[in-house]
């Protein structure tokens, strides 16, 4: 996420810590080969989000219906005691709906807790133990949970689901897999560092600290480099997604009192025609999340709309973007303008699939006359080819 408002930042990481997980409505078959980038996301019909209190919740496309995994109003959703509950905290989440089935499996991954329980008391794990990320599962068909594997990853940035395995990046930049069924662990070996950024034609992708981009096939043989985005994306996202990889340059910091924030120029290059060279796709965006063979992103564009009192306090309400999400098409290389978001910041655009857009909003304007059915943030839904948009949960409202 480019974009963290300050006084959200410590609910932000509350919300990852907390952590039961989603029961899911009904929606499209989703093959084992699907992929899930991030705690927020679809599959099939349903929109997976978490709320404010922490908890993972599904909203289907039945209007208003959402569904929580825990609905004991006295669970304090702790592991082991809540099935629903990751072992500690999660840092990324897989939401995978085999055929056959209704209802999904949840992956809940992030590192394991520092301790174990023996007579009664705590032990604590020696220093290796403890830098592990824990791989959970949460059945949705039966409630019920279960430890996949423990893994040398640690600190997971981004998980992928491919052909019956998660892979998986680290925050120190270690590659590896997991065997959703058998629990069995592989990695990356050589030496090479790189975050995760997607997997085509059954290779992994991956880009190094140093901005170059390499792949290899799904046993983890046959590593070689793809592409060199250039030293300027040191640390930046990537993503590659239908034959299209997409990197960032010139992050600049336009932070302010109220928020981190930052921009960037988002550039395309097409893996299967490398020699014709790279497209800039935008200049100054503010967020960007590839899918359906596109990509989707805002622009940096800074605006105050006068004082307001809420809550008896005096305010400014401000936002951080023009308003509108735009779609690039990577054949054509041209934007066109998809959602016009009136009043609304789209301040994270965590998934686009299916000609839907999920992204979380922040209502800028007329603070102090809104309807009680409007908000503040909110988790919101968008369709790209009407344009239209709606909430699918409030998140937080005016106080």
């Amino acid at each position: 996420m480019n974009y963290i408002k300050k006084h959200i930042l410590p609910a932000a990481v509350l919300l990852l810590v907390c952590l039961p997980i989603c029961l899911a409505g009904c929606g499209a078959r989703i093959e084992w080969g699907d992929k899930v980038y991030s705690t927020s996301s679809f599959a099939g019909d349903s929109a997976y989000y978490a709320d404010r209190d922490g908890l993972y919740c599904v909203y289907s496309s039945e209007p208003g219906k959402v569904y929580r995994a825990c609905i004991d109003p006295l669970c304090r959703h702790y592991y082991p005691e809540c099935e629903a509950a990751p072992e500690y905290m999660v840092t990324s989440t897989l939401v995978v709906k085999p055929e056959g089935r209704a209802l999904p499996f949840v992956y809940m991954i992030g590192p394991r807790r520092l301790y174990t329980v023996e007579g009664g008391e705590n032990k604590p794990l020696d220093r290796g133990e403890q830098r592990m990320d824990a791989v959970r599962v949460f059945d949705a068909a039966t409630g019920k949970s279960r430890n996949v594997a423990y893994t040398e990853i640690y600190g997971t940035t981004r998980s992928i689901f491919f052909d019956g395995k998660i892979y998986m990046s680290g925050g120190d930049g270690r590659i590896g897999s997991v065997d959703a069924r058998s629990g069995e662990c592989a990695y990356l070996d050589g030496g090479t560092r790189a975050d995760l950024i997607g997997i085509m034609d059954g290779r992994i992708y991956m880009k190094d600290s140093g901005g170059k981009v390499y792949s290899c096939e799904a046993d983890f043989s046959g590593l070689r480099e793809v592409y060199d985005c250039g030293f300027e994306s040191v640390g930046k996202r990537a993503y590659v997604d239908s034959g299209v990889l997409y990197f960032e340059r010139n992050v600049k910091d336009v932070s302010d009192i109220n928020a981190v924030v930052t921009s960037s120029d988002v550039y395309a290059v097409r893996l299967d025609d490398i020699p014709a060279g790279e497209s800039l796709v935008a200049k100054g965006v503010l967020e960007w999340m590839p899918g359906d063979g596109d990509l989707y992103y805002n622009i940096y564009e800074y605006k105050e709309y006068g004082e307001v009192t809420v809550g008896g306090k005096n305010v400014v309400p401000r936002s951080y973007d023009s308003g509108v999400i735009y779609r690039y098409d990577a054949g054509t290389k041209k934007s066109e303008a998809c959602v016009s978001l009136d009043g609304v910041s789209a301040i994270s655009i965590t998934d686009a699939a299916d000609g839907k857009i999920l992204f979380e909003g922040w209502r800028y304007r007329e603070l102090d006359s809104v309807p009680d059915d409007s908000f503040y943030e909110a988790m919101c839904i968008a369709d790209t080819d009407t344009g239209k948009w709606s909430v699918l949960s409030h998140s937080r409202r005016p106080e």
